[in-house]
């Protein structure tokens, strides 16, 4: 399995264009990537430099890079090491792991089988953990014990290896299957509300005894719809076709998400909960309920749209910080200042300088 599953997506192209270009993700994540490739003694700032990050940016706690340049950063080392899972495993896994983990489930019958074959396949490898299948009641519990002695780097790995197994089944039924819970074998980290992206804000357990994915029976009993010469095409167009951020359709934040950008890029000004209920055909209480529901807030998602724009346009380069705060929907430059200064932990232009 590929840790360039980590930004895979099954929405519409209106958000696909707006996530892959605009929405960002902590930088600790590019930190927690090229950690084997470090070890390793590989140049990692030219590596960033090709990927137009620059390496000062990974030295601020609150730095954050898009999710376009982390999905190409990986790439990167994934070609420079011939390891799938960039160094943070105990042994490589080969370049076309993935590939051929999807051809050995490409024709199971249901998702359940696929998972099945899936982790079979990767058990092959012994590499690092060990892949099963527990049942319990109505629930499967797809899960990853630590061998032992096994020397795991960091956290990116299993974050990696549970998205794309969870992306990868959601291709193969053509529809998103809900996680019932995640459940993680180590503590809570610093970004935890970025996992909120990550498993489409399922709910997620820190600090238990295996990580695991964890599902309805009856949502394995989907069918496999997905043929061979579709996995073919699938395979040939990563990761064009895994470049955005994981979101769910059918969830109100991406699409309120993508319209909030949308409105402030082309009326310079941020909507207000009321305007954004009316163009949701909802009430305010009944948005901010189901928000709510989703693990966010208006407040939450309108900060986000922002800092992703503002860092963007920052980077740029191209406009002036008044321009910029004014494209934004900032009553002054101070204004907007403060703001980036609490995003980022710099000024714009400190932030600017950063690319230097």
């Amino acid at each position: 399995m590929n840790t360039m599953m980590l930004t895979m997506i099954f929405i519409d192209i209106k958000l696909h264009f707006y996530t892959m270009s605009s929405s960002t993700v902590a930088a600790v994540f590019v930190i927690n990537l090229l950690q084997g490739a470090k070890e390793r003694g590989y140049n990692l700032k030219q590596l960033l430099l090709d990927n137009d990050v620059s390496p000062h940016v990974l030295e601020q706690p609150k730095a954050r890079v898009t999710f376009l340049q982390l999905t190409q950063i990986g790439q990167a080392v994934i070609r420079l090491m011939d390891d799938e899972y960039c160094g943070l495993l105990d042994k490589p896994q080969r370049q076309n792991s993935y590939k051929m983990a999807c051809y050995a489930a490409i024709h199971a019958e249901d998702i359940g089988e696929a998972i099945t074959l899936m982790m079979e396949f990767s058990n092959l490898f012994e590499n690092s953990l060990q892949y099963s299948i527990v049942r319990e009641e109505q629930l499967t519990i797809c899960r990853l014990t630590r061998r032992p002695h096994s020397r795991i780097k960091n956290t990116y790995a299993i974050e990696s290896i549970l998205l794309t197994l969870h992306r990868t089944l959601c291709w193969f039924a053509n529809a998103r299957l809900p996680l019932l819970r995640v459940d993680l074998d180590y503590p809570a980290p610093a970004y935890q509300h970025e996992y909120r992206y990550l498993f489409y804000g399922s709910p997620v357990s820190f600090g238990q005894q295996y990580s695991a994915l964890i599902f309805s029976d009856s949502d394995l009993r989907l069918k496999n719809v997905r043929d061979s010469s579709e996995l073919k095409h699938f395979i040939s167009q990563s990761p064009i076709t895994l470049l955005s951020q994981t979101v769910d359709p059918a969830q109100l934040s991406p699409q309120l998400r993508a319209w909030l950008g949308r409105q402030i890029s082309e009326h310079q000004i941020a909507p207000s909960i009321e305007e954004a209920a009316e163009q949701f055909q909802l009430t305010p209480q009944t948005l901010r309920r189901h928000l709510k529901k989703e693990g966010a807030s208006y407040k939450l998602l309108k900060m986000e749209v922002r800092r992703d724009m503002a860092i963007k346009l920052v980077t740029d380069k191209e406009h002036s910080i008044e321009t910029i705060a004014i494209r934004l929907g900032f009553s002054e430059a101070p204004a907007f200042i403060r703001a980036f200064n609490g995003w980022t932990g710099l000024t714009p232009l400190a932030y600017q300088k950063l690319k230097l």
